[in-house]
């Protein structure tokens, strides 16, 4: 929410510099397309973000029930490799999503996928 904030603060700003003609009103005018461009980005970026994480999650969930199966079954050492690489991976993207979930991309991460806990 600060980075929409940001970028909105940003335009007004633009915007009363070039009403102003502070610095010949140009800088005033690409403050505003830039920050606009940047927000528009911003905001274009949220929702595909969003579902890709959703998407994550569903994959997260298959993922282990698909371990919690295999770990039953028995289980050659090629399928066990294949597994642990599948976890690593999945582990992997979860620990960055943790990560950006502490910073001010936090509205990008749903807080549903940055609290799954890794696979084991």
């Amino acid at each position: 929410m600060i980075i929409l904030l940001s970028l909105v603060l940003l335009i007004v700003a633009g915007y009363i510099i070039a009403q102003k003609q502070l610095w010949g009103g140009d800088v005033g005018f690409f403050t505003v397309v830039i920050g606009g461009a940047t927000l528009f980005m911003a905001l274009v970026f949220w929702p595909v973000s969003y579902y890709s994480n959703m998407a994550h999650i569903q994959e997260y969930s298959a993922i282990k029930r698909t371990i919690e199966e295999a770990r039953i079954s028995d289980l050659s050492e090629v399928e066990r490799a294949a597994l642990t690489t599948t976890i690593i991976s999945v582990n992997e993207t979860l620990a960055g999503a943790r990560y950006w979930n502490d910073t001010v991309f936090d509205i990008y991460i749903p807080d549903e996928f940055a609290n799954l806990e890794p696979l084991k």
